[in-house]
């Protein structure tokens, strides 16, 4: 049974890497939660009020947590573990769904993330999140979860090439609960979730996150199949926006354009997106990687000495890594 706690003001209810399997609901008071940003490398705090739910991510995918979390008055507290939580929200849907948005964002955000670090910024649609944890629970039996999970789907993600087997699932489910037995179905693989093919005609971007990253993710996918002047299209689209709905968009845009402009060969063009990165986000974690793309696309234009100069600044960047290395390679190479 889930259980209440209270805690006095400054008690802390769990540390940052502490290994938790607890899901917390705030009843009354108010929680702080403490963590350093990656991008700034800064403390940040986040305030939890009741009615809302902290502890979701750490437990659900069972990871030590990411941060510390400080009760700032007199609090009490609702702990439930998974089977627990779970049990709870799919009696209350209004809970459930404010369950789902704010996973539905850290799972796309741990996404971001793991790409930037692999794949140089590659940019992760927002609808992914929601369907997998529709799968979640229809994997796990809780088909009645699952169906709500999929039906709100449809209705916050209706272009997603997903569709279909959002509703595949949804009948999957029904049939589940009538007759207790789970047909099969293959969950879906990164190579499908990333199959688009909508042109720039198909696409509307309207100034929401979840429009721009659906159109960063198309134009993405169009330029890893060579579809070059397709993605020029799509990108054009987005940056006729009078501005991106937030920085952490920006930076994703302008460092997809400026790759596309150098697959495009207009490497003038590349090289002053860069520059617009690099102004713009002299603080990020990708800057080093993107100093050195810059470099290479200064070397397919034919201007050594820009490359060398830029080479020599990201061989002298703190820490020395697979990208130091690979700079200076390529200043023995074109410095003979």
């Amino acid at each position: 049974m889930p259980s209440i706690k209270k805690f006095n003001e400054g008690s802390i209810i769990y540390f940052d890497k502490d290994v938790g399997t607890e899901v917390f609901l705030l009843k009354s008071g108010k929680v702080v939660i403490k963590f350093v940003s990656e991008d700034t490398g800064e403390e940040v705090s986040k305030v939890v009020r009741p009615g809302e739910i902290f502890g979701l991510k750490s437990a659900i995918i069972s990871a030590p947590r990411g941060e510390t979390a400080i009760s700032a008055e007199v609090s009490e507290v609702i702990s439930f573990d998974i089977r627990e939580f779970e049990n709870f929200i799919s009696s209350k849907p209004e809970v459930l769904f404010k369950t789902l948005k704010a996973l539905s964002n850290q799972l796309r955000n741990i996404g971001i993330k793991v790409n930037n670090l692999l794949s140089n910024n590659v940019v992760i649609r927002p609808d992914i999140g929601m369907f997998k944890i529709g799968e979640y629970f229809l994997m796990n039996k809780k088909y009645k979860q699952s169906i709500q999970v999929f039906e709100r789907f449809l209705k916050s993600y209706p272009d997603s090439n997903l569709i279909n087997e959002a509703k595949k699932r949804i009948q999957i489910a029904k049939k589940a609960m009538e007759t207790g037995i789970l047909d099969k179905f293959n969950p879906i693989a990164d190579d499908q979730v990333f199959n688009n093919t909508q042109s720039e005609e198909e696409i509307t971007v309207n100034g929401t996150v979840s429009s721009i990253l659906g159109a960063l993710s198309i134009a993405e996918s169009n330029y890893s199949r060579g579809n070059i002047v397709e993605a020029l299209k799509i990108l054009e689209k987005v940056f006729s926006l009078k501005e991106l709905s937030s920085l952490d968009l920006l930076e994703k845009a302008l460092n997809l354009k400026a790759r596309v402009l150098a697959k495009a060969k207009r490497f003038d063009e590349s090289i002053e997106t860069y520059k617009e990165l690099l102004e713009k986000f002299p603080n990020s974690k990708n800057v080093k990687i993107s100093m050195f793309n810059m470099a290479l696309v200064y070397l397919e234009k034919g201007d050594r000495n820009s490359a060398l100069m830029v080479l020599r600044k990201v061989s002298a960047m703190p820490p020395y890594d697979d990208i130091s290395q690979k700079a200076k390679e390529f200043i023995a190479k074109i410095s003979i």
